[in-house]
């Protein structure tokens, strides 16, 4: 793409340069921004199956919104404030909890106003579009914006006042509708390609549970006698965290969670929280990880499994953990077969509770497992690591050109609404 022919210092350091006939502004001097405000609060007993939409941040879906899980309020809630009854055309974004999420309103199906946590974006004049303002709101420029002065700790917060400062970069208004054009255009096939690679990776885990199920439940030879055991006959210790919850500290021992649990390994990195040093001798005194012990959720979520590899952790309630008697039972190959459809399964059945799918410690012994040999054990273990490690490397490889596309699809959007290149014979 090539870049326009002349520039000028925009005079903001994460916008850089501009296009010489670009300009830029402040959006509380060409855009309206209003908000659920105050007493206007809904309570959670007047949402309604019927009458007029109110959009929450849960509507939110791929840029637009998706109206079929919508809450309805009365009329009389939807004339409260004539200043979040949406229009046809506006410009919607989060301002709580998850903020910056963005919707544009191309169709409205019914009359439809705002909840707490939304901001409606609509310009004062022609000289911005809605559908411009969507991709630089898109962009790195109002995600630096967030990073710089979004407050909050747990949950954080946009502030109209804040909100307002954002610097907007703009050519005039044909220029806007091309960079628009353009931008939609692209990011549908990059999305597209982004599509197709989660897919196939989904299809390759599905082969690698395929090939779990299969030689877990039947063994390297199908027609080999393979003993079938109950599940704790064969561990040596079992231990049950469930009790107080623990003190949370800022730092200390990582307190491992049902969360951190995934299906064959510990993610150290999606949740990260803490207990004193001085306290880790109380919450672990049902027992003390040690390396190869096997990790059990038993609710939110339900029977992921996995090894320990750190004896430096701290074990928190919904976790079980267990050590197994070396002489019959090879902790690698268990974990495979926990894994499987097969002891899945059996664990859906003993499972209770509506809200959230639980079992209770009380009933593992009625689990079942297959038992061979500590020879077939092992056999198994290598077969699937060999096997899943062409599967692993696509996944990665995979994973690898996503974040890749991703990336690409930012630099892509900032370079267009700053005018680092030039779309307008592309569009």
């Amino acid at each position: 793409m090539k870049p326009y022919s002349e520039y000028k210092q925009s005079g903001v350091e994460w916008i850089g340069k501009l296009p010489l006939e670009w300009n830029r502004t402040k959006l509380k001097f060409d855009v309206i921004i209003k908000a659920r405000v105050g007493w206007q609060n809904l309570r959670t007993e007047e949402f309604i199956d019927e009458g007029a939409y109110c959009i929450t941040g849960t509507d939110f879906k791929d840029g637009k919104i998706c109206w079929k899980n919508a809450y309805h309020v009365s009329e009389e809630r939807y004339e409260v404030d004539t200043h979040i009854q949406v229009k046809e055309g506006d410009l919607l974004i989060t301002k709580d909890g998850t903020i910056g999420k963005l919707a544009l309103i191309d169709v409205l199906p019914d009359k439809a106003c705002l909840n707490s946590g939304i901001f409606v974006v609509r310009p004062k004049s022609t000289k911005l579009s809605t559908k411009y303002l969507y991709w630089v709101l898109s962009s790195s420029l109002f995600s630096h914006f967030i990073d710089l002065h979004s407050t909050g700790s747990t949950i954080i917060h946009l502030y109209q006042n804040v909100f307002e400062k954002l610097d907007i970069p703009f050519p005039d208004i044909f220029t806007q509708n091309e960079v628009s054009r353009y931008l939609n255009k692209e990011t549908i096939k990059i999305d597209n390609l982004i599509s197709e690679k989660e897919n196939f990776i989904k299809l390759l885990q599905e082969k690698r549970q395929t090939l779990i199920s299969h030689v877990a439940s039947k063994g390297l030879i199908s027609n080999l006698p393979i003993k079938e055991v109950p599940f704790t006959k064969y561990l040596s210790e079992q231990s049950d965290y469930r009790g107080k919850t623990p003190n949370k500290t800022d730092s200390g021992v990582l307190l491992v969670t049902a969360r951190n649990i995934k299906m064959g390994f510990i993610d150290y990195e999606c949740s990260k929280e803490y207990i004193a040093e001085a306290d880790y001798e109380e919450v672990m005194r049902r027992g003390l990880p040690n390396i190869g012990d096997l990790l059990f959720t038993t609710e939110a979520p339900l029977g992921n499994v996995a090894l320990v590899d750190n004896d430096s952790i701290a074990l928190a309630q919904r976790v079980i953990r267990f050590r197994t008697n070396e002489n019959y039972l090879n902790s690698k190959y268990i974990v495979l077969l926990m894994q499987s459809d097969y002891f899945q399964n059996q664990i859906k059945k003993l499972a209770q509770g509506i809200t959230a799918q639980g079992i209770k410690a009380s009933k593992l012994n009625q689990l079942k497992v297959y038992l061979p040999t500590l020879e077939d054990q092992s056999k198994i273990i290598q077969h699937v690591k060999d096997k899943n490690s062409r599967i692993d490397s696509l996944v990665a490889e995979t994973e690898k050109s996503i974040e890749l596309l991703k990336e690409h699809r930012t630099a892509l959007i900032s370079a267009a609404v700053t005018g680092k290149i030039d779309v307008r014979e592309v569009a």
